[in-house]
């Protein structure tokens, strides 16, 4: 699951903090996150699956060739 953060703190082991505007972490790199208890996740997580189309009835034999043979 890749991820795409802005107003990041990167912090490096045995380095300095770094502040970055916008970074984006491949998933198979992230171990876990940490996120404060006062953060409000409803309001904050995006629903980013895919929406599944309803089927309609009308013109469903259409696309069918009646004059090719089934096998």
């Amino acid at each position: 699951m890749n991820t795409h953060l802005k107003a990041v703190k990167l912090t490096v082991k045995g380095r300095e903090t770094i502040a970055l505007d916008h970074i984006t972490i491949r998933g198979n790199n992230i171990r876990y996150f940490l996120l404060p208890e006062s953060l409000q996740l409803e309001t904050l997580l995006v629903d980013d699956t895919p929406k599944v189309k309803a089927k309609t009835s009308i013109g469903q034999n259409a696309k069918k060739d009646s004059s090719k043979p089934i096998r």
